[in-house]
């Protein structure tokens, strides 16, 4: 729900407000900057005081989703900047690795006190988190800076080179000097399945994600990924589909949307759209490749539509695959297939959550995932990997809850699309490059040294 960033090191105040600056997209309701002597809040950043002496400075801006919403309240010597949601209470332990493994939540946050700042991501990474840790080459002294974003530690003078990720699931400690604990994340034993048990859990999942909302959306294909979030969410809401004209998620789209009497904004987006936000699709999720690009372009569109319809707040499908088997390449594995799924799940936050996180948030839209709420995943894993595709069947139990929800067979039998084809943006990007006479690849990085100068 927005964006942390801080410096410790010369003109940190200025850097700061630079890097808040660079990320306003990701929430302009409220911008804090604490600096060494001086705290300052504005409802506008550019009515932020900044001390130009501080060697010491951290920023958040807020984007804020529910009127409810306030700062959370924690012991006096601590101060908190947090992006995204907690859904559980958030108590301060002596030993912070401790307090890490209590929470539930989608997060990344900058916790801090006068000697030390912590940093920590979720236990999945779904929320971004970069940092910087090196030694002044004209003065010698050591510099600390983080962000959400990498395109704000650039904006500040570092390289895209010194630039590091926090992995999920780890706490970073800097009082002069860094360190890095990373908290385990061991496979859950696999046990039996029980539809019913799967279907109470995502439900809850869902429930955490909307409870707080007035007006929300949902990333609609037609799917069972997406069509099972729409069956188990009971508020108002409006599905979304993007892609080209005729393309398959627009058709599945209105004819699942059609059968189960929801409300459907279909968008359909020409190749001169495309061409128009190209750029700004590039720039948003920072890490570029072919692969990104088809399915950043959706995403960036998809958020951009939700955003035109008054949506601060989307819940996505994201985690379905890779939890329950649903892409091709799982139909050679039996027995060992949760312990391939695990692997690619370990590094989801690098292969697709940080790209989907940067290209909705350039929209300044919340991307919400149900399939990834800690207890969904720990219980996907406990499901036998023989049983996630039987008798050539893909994700057969979320097949198996979408029957016991009496979903329609046309729902539960159709094969997964991945989003840069049933869009048709794939298909789309390669005519693109070809007008450049270049490869999907050529014309990627074509854009790369375009955009990141």
């Amino acid at each position: 729900m927005s964006s942390i960033c801080g410096v410790v090191g010369k003109d940190a105040s200025v850097k700061v407000y630079d890097m808040l600056n660079i990320m306003k997209h990701r929430g302009e309701d409220s911008f804090y900057l604490f600096q060494s002597e001086k705290i300052s809040y504005s409802s506008k950043i550019d009515d932020l005081e900044i001390d130009k002496r501080s060697n010491f400075s951290l920023g958040h801006s807020r984007l804020l989703i529910s009127e409810k919403e306030d700062i959370i309240p924690l012991e006096e010597k601590y101060h908190l900047f947090l992006d995204g949601q907690v859904y559980n209470s958030i108590e301060i332990k002596n030993n912070l690795v401790d307090t890490i493994r209590t929470l539930d939540g989608d997060f990344a946050f900058a916790l801090f006190n006068e000697e030390e700042i912590f940093l920590s991501r979720d236990y999945i990474g779904i929320k971004p988190l970069y940092y910087v840790y090196k030694r002044n080459n004209q003065n010698g002294k050591k510099e600390f800076a983080f962000a959400s974003e990498k395109k704000a530690l650039i904006k500040v003078g570092f390289s895209d080179g010194e630039i590091k990720t926090l992995e999920p699931y780890s706490l970073l400690t800097f009082d002069g000097d860094t360190g890095i604990i990373s908290l385990d994340r061991e496979r859950p034993e696999e046990g039996a399945f029980d539809a019913s048990i799967l279907i109470k859990k995502l439900r809850y999942a869902v429930e955490k994600r909307i409870r707080d909302l007035n007006k929300l959306g949902i990333l609609f294909s037609g799917g069972i990924d997406s069509t099972l979030l729409v069956s188990l969410c009971e508020k108002d809401l409006t599905c979304i589909t993007v892609g080209m004209a005729g393309s398959h998620d627009i058709k599945e789209a209105k004819k699942v949307a059609s059968f189960l009497d929801i409300d459907l904004c279909a968008r359909e987006f020409s190749i001169q759209d495309v061409k128009r936000c190209i750029k700004e699709v590039c720039y948003a999720i920072e890490d570029l490749s072919a692969l990104n690009l088809s399915i950043g372009i959706p995403m960036y569109l998809a958020t951009k539509t939700a955003k035109e319809l008054g949506l601060k707040v989307v819940l996505a499908g994201q985690g379905a695959d890779e939890l329950f088997g649903g892409y091709y390449k799982y139909l050679g594995y039996k027995e060992s297939l949760n312990e391939i799924l695990w692997k690619e799940f370990l590094n989801i936050y690098r292969t697709n959550l940080e790209r989907d996180d940067k290209a909705s948030m350039a929209n300044s839209i919340l991307l919400r995932l149900p399939y990834l709420d800690i207890d969904v995943v720990k219980y996907a894993f406990q499901i036998p990997g023989i049983l996630k595709i039987k008798d050539g069947m893909r994700k057969y139990p979320l097949k198996k809850a979408a029957k016991e929800m009496k979903l329609p067979n046309e729902v539960i039998k159709k094969e997964k699309k991945a989003m840069q084809y049933g869009t048709g943006f794939h298909k789309l990007l390669k005519k693109i490059s070809r007008e450049f006479g270049l490869s999907t690849n050529e014309f990627v990085s074509k854009l790369k040294s375009e955009v990141f100068l």
